[in-house]
């Protein structure tokens, strides 16, 4: 009951520290990404999303249609303040993405009728920051969450519903993670040795 509590007014004191405006440090946390047990569901080539954590080469794209299912397993729990989306400039970058917390099992079928947790809409003008040239560029979009809402993930599943230039297919080069861990987390170098 009292770590409950503890947990509780830890929470609260973040979101309240965000609304005076003070600026609660947060950092890239893709280091917590459990990249073994992602899973993607209408991924084009088996095992692509796992280059958006900076393992392998390529690009995660759709396969039949332009919906993809992301399952991000986190190693612990932690907490999550933005993320950064890049893609390819093409008009293959997702354009509605639905957010679930901590929703094991989800399938296509499920994220059409849950609920989600949040609901972003982006539009092409929002992947800026280009880099590379021609077939190869890809810019990246700033998300920002609700952050209250986004304090004990373990597990967080993405569906990309559409993209922006209602292509047949959708796709996503890198995804960032932007927020704290909590102290039941080691890093991977911290528990090895």
């Amino acid at each position: 009951r009292n770590q409950l509590k503890s947990s509780k007014n830890h929470i609260e004191n973040d979101a309240k520290q965000q609304r005076k405006g003070k600026e609660v440090a947060m950092d890239l946390i893709n280091e917590f990404v459990e990249t073994r047990q992602l899973e993607c569901l209408n991924e084009k080539t088996f095992g692509s999303c796992k280059s958006l954590f900076g393992e392998g080469n390529g690009t995660l794209e759709s396969d039949c249609d332009e919906q993809l299912l992301l399952t991000i397993p986190f190693r612990g729990e932690i907490k999550i303040q933005s993320l950064k989306l890049s893609a390819p400039l093409n008009g293959k970058g997702p354009k509605t993405i639905k957010l679930f917390l901590n929703a094991p099992n989800m399938d296509f079928s499920n994220a059409e009728k849950e609920k989600p947790t949040q609901i972003i809409n982006l539009t092409a003008n929002d992947f800026k920051n280009k880099e590379g040239e021609g077939e190869e560029a890809v810019g990246t979009a700033e998300v920002p969450l609700q952050f209250v809402k986004f304090q004990r993930v373990s597990e967080l599943t993405l569906f990309v519903v559409d993209n922006v230039g209602n292509k047949p297919t959708s796709s996503l080069s890198k995804i960032q993670f932007f927020g704290q861990h909590t102290k039941q987390i080691k890093k991977v170098e911290e528990t090895i040795e």
